[in-house]
């Protein structure tokens, strides 16, 4: 009997030290990606929400592509681009179409701390079939002026639909994306956030992870709605127009024990994705001012009294 208790204690040891583990290896996690990002605000390169990623045949369609330079010295880029075709059955007959014509500027001097815009040129000849869909890919690369230079280079990627005539991609997608909560393990908000319900708890954050997806007109970018600090991440280049599962982080302050983040695809339509104690936004406009001061009370009281529980990396 003595040796079956033994048994289970040593066999039990390991659980034990689970919520710890997972507590150490989600600060770890949160550390590493912190340094890809300060890699990353050397140079940014995208796609704004506003980009028009859908055309008619005949149309000629520039999509712009926003360049910003974080480093304290001046920058020097040049652009390239790449396209990655359907691929068809090889026994069918299938037209060969190629939608983007050039990138402009080639070339860019970005001064220290500064901004700019080049254009990705697509024609969408009239055979052009409905709903095809082409990926592009813009490249942006350093030119180097001095041999002390290190290696830059940063891309940026999208879909682009072609649809019919007096139509959008609202026509051939109506389905909002999915939005799930990813199924690992879980350590408590308080081992998390410590200081949480103090003047110090804006000096920590927490992270929770979501996959979502969607078939239709593919995912755009996420939209953090409440509270206002979240920022959200993707392990992977977040591919606009996207119709493959993407994993997405999000980081908010240990002051708000909930976040709310929205969930969209390039038709419109959306869904919205919410972990822990969240304020209701569509109550704070309907209530206004008072209604939302009195909802903030709330919240401050519940982050007070209550135990929370976020998704940590495994």
């Amino acid at each position: 009997m003595i040796s079956f208790l033994l048994l289970m204690w040593v066999a039990a040891w390991p659980l034990v030290l689970t919520g710890t583990q997972e507590c150490n290896i989600a600060e770890e996690r949160e550390l590493e990606e912190e340094r890809e990002l300060e890699e990353e605000r050397e140079l940014e390169v995208k796609i704004p929400d506003t980009a028009r990623l859908w055309g008619v045949a005949g149309e000629n369609i520039r999509v712009p592509v926003e360049i910003t330079n974080f480093q304290e010295e001046e920058l020097s880029l040049m652009f390239s681009f790449q396209e990655a075709f359907p691929v068809y059955n090889l026994n069918s007959f299938t037209t060969h179409v190629e939608l983007v014509k050039s990138v402009e500027p080639s070339q860019v001097m970005l001064a220290a701390n500064a901004s700019s815009k080049a254009l990705v040129h697509l024609t969408i000849s009239h055979y052009v079939p409905s709903l095809y869909r082409s990926k592009v890919t813009v490249i942006a690369k350093r030119i180097f002026t001095n041999i002390t230079q290190s290696k830059l280079r940063r891309e940026v990627s999208f879909y682009f639909t072609v649809v019919g005539v007096d139509t959008s991609l609202a026509n051939y997608d109506s389905l909002a994306p999915t939005c799930t909560r990813s199924q690992t393990n879980k350590c408590q908000f308080s081992k998390l956030c410590p200081d949480r319900g103090t003047d110090n708890c804006d000096l920590s954050s927490w992270v929770s992870t979501f996959h979502v997806s969607d078939g239709g007109s593919g995912l755009g970018y996420p939209v953090m709605v409440w509270p206002g600090g979240a920022q959200w991440s993707s392990g992977q280049r977040f591919i606009l127009g996207t119709t493959a599962p993407q994993t997405v982080h999000v980081r908010t302050s240990c002051c708000h024990p909930g976040f709310s983040m929205k969930a969209k695809d390039l038709a419109g339509n959306s869904v919205l994705c919410e972990v822990g104690e969240v304020l209701n936004t569509s109550t704070r406009l309907d209530v206004g001012i008072l209604g939302m001061f009195i909802l903030v009370l709330i919240s401050l009281v519940l982050t007070d009294r209550a135990e929370y529980d976020t998704v940590c990396y495994v």
